[in-house]
């Protein structure tokens, strides 16, 4: 599988870092609102991933976040005049291996192995 490294700008061979191990850490949702189409796309492109790796033999370890905290949570939040923990509250479900996106959509996806971490118990001085 050919990758592109962002560092040599080409496209390079995958290799992994530890001998039969793959980890993938992957933004998740910008909590603010409920899923869109739009919002599906990293969930499957990832997963797609995923099970490539898998398939090839490899562990693989996967994470992902919440973004909560953002400029459309805050504004959303000023808008409904509650804070933003009650927006991302909200929003942010338990991992699931379904993800539904409206009435229209629902995805099978394989889910990540840790999916609880909030960008915002990262950033000091939020409250």
């Amino acid at each position: 599988m050919l990758i592109y490294n962002t560092q040599t700008r080409r496209k390079e061979e995958f290799v992994p870092i530890e001998e039969g191990k793959v980890r993938i850490y992957a933004c998740g949702p910008t909590v603010y609102n409920f899923f869109h189409i739009g919002n599906a796309r990293p969930f499957v492109t990832w997963d797609v991933i995923k099970r490539y790796f898998r398939k090839r033999g490899f562990e693989v370890k996967h994470i992902q976040n919440f973004t909560d905290m953002d400029d459309k949570i805050i504004k959303a939040a000023n808008t409904e005049g509650v804070s933003w923990q009650v927006i991302t509250d909200r929003y942010i479900k338990h991992p699931s291996e379904v993800l539904s996106v409206g009435d229209v959509v629902t995805v099978k996806v394989l889910g990540v192995d840790l999916k609880k971490k909030r960008i915002s118990l990262t950033m000091k001085g939020i409250k």
